[in-house]
């Protein structure tokens, strides 16, 4: 039971990479090690995104900067000069070396102070074990382990015809939010023949 409880945990985990990160340069000095707390690609300037499945977290970092009040244009998707200097901004304020660069120590920093809603996240995401806790209306995917906050993503989930599905999912625990007020709390097996983690259909309040 522990063993596909995992397997299916890691499955999740290796889509939800999949979709937010790409290849990292060969250079071993700059590789990212996805285990590490709050992981992400480095971004240059000149990056883009070009559609869902070639992104440079272009967006994610235009974004993050918007929250805190240093990008004040509309996310485009595109490195240029505006998000160049906001980027400079954020390092400055945070004592690091002023480069442009998004590295590591740039990246989380910027994650750990644009994470909304942490009030609201549910008790389950804080205990024992793997969470992945999907906030609906933030578009918020939070990963706790034994109640630490190791990394936090930007998603959406589900469309007009396909919503998404809420609950408690398989034999790990991934709870969705539809507001501060309102969490999942139903659960569904996982069989024992598929190894990914299911979707619960029922809706706690």
């Amino acid at each position: 039971m522990r063993a596909r409880a995992l397997a299916a945990i890691l499955a999740a985990l290796a889509i939800l990479v999949a979709l937010t990160t790409v290849a990292a340069p060969a250079d071993a000095s700059s590789r990212v090690r996805l285990t590490d707390p709050f992981a992400r690609e480095v971004v240059r300037p000149g990056a883009v995104d070009l559609d869902p499945y070639h992104i440079a977290h272009v967006y994610e970092v235009q974004y993050r900067l918007k929250w805190l009040g240093l990008y004040h244009a509309t996310p485009t998707g595109h490195f240029g000069q505006f998000t160049e200097r906001a980027v400079k901004r954020f390092q400055r304020h945070n004592h690091l070396k002023a480069t442009g660069v998004v590295n590591q120590r740039t990246w989380t920093p910027l994650i750990q102070q644009t994470i909304r809603g942490k009030r609201a996240v549910p008790h389950d995401c804080r205990t024992k074990g793997w969470h992945a806790c999907y906030d609906r209306s933030r578009h918020q995917v939070n990963l706790y382990h034994g109640g630490e906050l190791l990394n936090s993503w930007l998603v959406r989930g589900g469309d007009y015809y396909t919503p998404t599905r809420t609950g408690r999912f398989g034999s790990t625990t991934a709870t969705s939010t539809t507001s501060a007020r309102r969490t999942t709390t139903r659960r569904c097996p996982t069989p024992s023949s598929s190894p990914a983690v299911r979707h619960c259909t029922g809706r706690g309040t």
